[in-house]
């Protein structure tokens, strides 16, 4: 007898295991189409109208809370990346301070594109921050020659008697006073605003912003014009005089911007009344 008689022979006796007679595998019904494999909404995305729960099938081979632990497991896993990603993009920002305050501007495309990388993978690779870094170099050394310019126009000057006359103004139950002269207007900032006590300069024609006047220091901004600290500087030599100059110059007073139609008025450039409630 050989090897195959032999193993013939060990299973006769023994049932034979079919379709038929085996017994049957447990399954759980699907909850989303009752168990129909139907989805009652309409056609899905895929074309049809299968469930995309259990595919069409109507039931599933694993139990609610195996699933649920499945989903579970996945819903924890996703945490822990998402977690490990915030840690690593902290420890980015902490190691790069003026680097991340630049990506989150966006100042630039360039800027912006390593700022969606470095919130998709937590870190930039190592040319990526020289680049930035050179590009940061340059724009610090234009920074530094625009507030030199800038700086150039303004500085410390005695502008003490237009700090003067908007004392008295206000003193004498002025809110808001504006004084124009020398083609600029000046207005007293906001009292419980953050530049209390300030004086805002503009341009008559345009209103656009000269600076502002702190003290004794005139801040200047990048659109000031080369010549308007010294315009300043010659209201407050002599404030009436300014005014006055205006007054005949438009027509109007320098100091409540109404039209001059009194005689007097006209002759001395500016109205009696606001003469004296601004101390000139």
């Amino acid at each position: 007898m050989n090897d195959f008689d032999s193993f013939i022979d060990s299973l006769q006796g023994e049932p034979i295991v079919t379709r038929a007679n085996a017994t049957p595998r447990q399954t759980w019904p699907c909850g989303q189409c009752g168990g129909t494999g139907k989805w009652s909404g309409g056609i899905n995305r895929h074309g049809n109208s299968n469930c995309l729960a259990c595919k069409g099938v109507g039931h599933f081979v694993t139990s609610p809370e195996h699933r649920a632990g499945l989903k579970q497991r996945i819903v924890n896993k996703r945490n822990e990346k998402a977690e490990a990603l915030r840690r690593s993009i902290k420890d980015f920002a902490e190691a790069n301070p003026d680097m991340w305050k630049d990506l989150c501007a966006g100042r630039t495309e360039f800027t912006q594109s390593l700022h969606s990388q470095l919130m998709q993978r937590g870190t930039l690779t190592a040319n990526q921050i020289a680049a930035w870094n050179r590009g940061w170099e340059k724009l610090q050394a234009a920074r530094a020659v625009r507030n030199a310019e800038v700086n150039a126009k303004g500085g410390e000057a005695d502008l003490s008697r237009i700090r003067e006359m908007f004392d008295a103004a206000t003193s004498n139950g002025f809110k808001k006073p504006i004084y124009r002269a020398e083609g600029l207007k000046i207005t007293l900032a906001p009292a419980t605003g953050r530049n209390a006590g300030a004086l805002y300069v503009v341009e008559i024609d345009d209103d656009a912003y000269q600076g502002k006047v702190e003290g004794v220091t005139f801040k200047a901004v990048r659109e000031t014009k080369a010549d308007t600290l010294s315009r300043l500087q010659t209201i407050a030599r002599n404030p009436m005089e300014a005014a006055v100059r205006y007054g005949r110059q438009t027509g109007r007073c320098s100091c409540c911007g109404r039209e001059l139609t009194n005689k007097a008025s006209i002759e001395a450039g500016i109205g009696p009344i606001c003469a004296d409630k601004w101390g000139l």
